[in-house]
């Protein structure tokens, strides 16, 4: 009888730890799961933000691009250059950043209050000069037919043998005339040029831009 006894007591106590084991199991593989489905949901989390930022990042530049303009100033100007302005910046800005007229400009033929634009290039004209020469030239007012125009001041020898009436002797010359002497500051001025003058420059009129 006692035997019985001893011998039930232990298989419910042998149950009773299977059952606890058989729990502890589910409860454990169940907080695994939860943990693992965090993990995950912070690795996703963490990526999403690291993505926000990088977009944010990326358009902060581009603000930053936006917010600047780079003009070119040249002629009757202490110090000629391209320079790096703010958007909202107008004429009389770049010339003080220029270091101001020289005593030779024609002060009256630039409107200071102009806005800048972006490859803005503005010629100031020294006293005497026709008002022609007094040129303030933006992407707008140049329009698409200048794509096709050769640039005075930046074309190579092969680019300027495209031209009308112009060859390798010619093209060389204009080379060695803008190293010499500088850039060009209208395109009448490649009549200074040895062996260009006035019928070829009629040629030239339609095909060359400055700068």
């Amino acid at each position: 009888m006692v035997y019985l006894i001893k011998r039930h007591v232990g298989i419910i106590i042998f149950s009773v730890v299977i059952i606890i084991g058989l729990i502890y199991f589910s409860v454990d593989r169940s907080l695994h799961g939860e943990m693992e489905k965090e993990d995950v949901e912070d690795v996703e989390q963490n990526q999403l933000v690291q993505l926000d930022e990088e977009v944010e990042s990326e358009n902060a530049e581009a603000e930053e691009v936006d917010l600047h303009l780079f003009v070119d100033i040249k002629g009757a100007i202490k110090h000629p250059d391209v320079y790096k302005m703010n958007n909202g910046d107008r004429v009389i800005d770049i010339i003080s950043r220029a270091g101001g007229f020289s005593k030779q400009a024609d002060e009256t033929a630039i409107n200071l209050a102009q806005k800048l634009q972006d490859e803005m290039v503005i010629i100031v004209p020294k006293e005497g000069e026709t008002p022609v020469d007094a040129m303030v030239i933006t992407t707008d007012s140049v329009g698409q037919d200048t794509e096709s125009k050769v640039k005075l001041n930046e074309a190579t020898q092969a680019e300027l043998e495209t031209l009308n009436g112009i060859g390798p002797s010619k093209a060389q010359a204009i080379i060695d005339y803008r190293e010499e002497h500088g850039l060009f500051q209208t395109v009448e001025d490649v009549l200074e040029v040895s062996g260009i003058g006035e019928k070829t420059l009629d040629h030239l009129k339609d095909e060359l831009i400055v700068p």
